[in-house]
């Protein structure tokens, strides 16, 4: 039950965030279709990276002992997400394109707190989909993946949705990104 708990938030963070970054890069920062695209790339290979990793330096050992890293560095790498999107100011004039929001320093750092924020995010949803697989019944084990995918779905949507009501009732981007990451802290 924990490690589906666990992992659902995890959806729900991914998706707080995912789903930001339209009105972040838009509305924000400034920049074209073509940021927000290298922010969703970004976001994706982190998780594929910090996957591959933790599933190196795991090995066959299924364990949690890793878990509060990954929250911590989530955590940590939205915090500096927040303070690196405060550089960027009030959004006007031209909007950025990609080439042009790779040369400011301010871009990159935040491209490295994407790409770190979802490292340590894949590095936090292997372990706990292993133990979820492995502490499992094995007559009942497709009923409980299909009941945490389940789960996840309806993390999501909550995730979703506060976000939106976030927004609606004031805070910025960056506050409901800052939120999502400060609320980690939650799961450790």
């Amino acid at each position: 039950w924990c490690a589906a708990v666990c992992g659902s938030w995890f959806w729900l963070v991914g998706i707080v965030f995912k789903t930001l970054f339209i009105p972040l890069v838009r509305g924000t920062i400034g920049g074209t279709e073509g940021v927000a695209n290298l922010f969703v790339a970004t976001f994706s290979v982190g998780v594929a990276i910090g996957s591959l990793v933790i599933g190196r330096l795991l090995g066959p050992r299924i364990t949690a002992r890793s878990l509060p890293w990954s929250m911590l560095l989530m955590s940590l790498a939205a915090a500096d997400l927040y303070f690196a999107i405060g550089t960027f100011g009030t959004a006007s004039g031209p909007l950025l394109s990609s080439a042009d929001f790779l040369q400011l320093p301010q871009g990159i750092r935040m491209l490295v707190d994407l790409l770190v924020f979802s490292m340590a995010g894949g590095s936090y949803i292997v372990p706990l989909y292993a133990i979820l697989v492995a502490r499992s019944d094995a007559a009942d084990r497709s009923r409980t993946i299909a009941a945490y995918n389940i789960m996840n779905s309806l993390f999501m949507v909550v995730g979703a949705l506060g976000a939106g009501l976030l927004l609606t009732l004031g805070l910025e981007v960056a506050e409901v990104l800052l939120l999502a990451g400060a609320l980690n802290l939650l799961m450790l």
